[in-house]
């Protein structure tokens, strides 16, 4: 028996999540994130690339605490 989309990858367990670094003025410095899932990493894209995401399973406030404030010039 075949079964479609089986490939025995848990995420709920830790030595199975990937890692994911950021690093540039987009982001905060120093900051660690406890994890991020996959399907928010496309908002980290869209956000960075400065354009409108289409409709996804993200979620933008899992990733929202990543960024750097934007400065402001007077």
């Amino acid at each position: 028996m075949f079964l479609e989309g089986v490939h025995g990858y848990t995420p709920e367990l830790a030595d199975q999540r990937g890692i994911f670094f950021a690093r540039g003025p987009a982001f905060k410095r120093g900051h660690m994130h406890s994890g991020i899932r996959m399907v928010d990493v496309y908002q980290i894209f869209a956000k960075v690339l400065d354009i409108q995401p289409l409709p996804n399973d993200g979620v933008w406030e899992n990733v929202a605490g990543l960024f750097a404030e934007k400065e402001t010039v007077d």
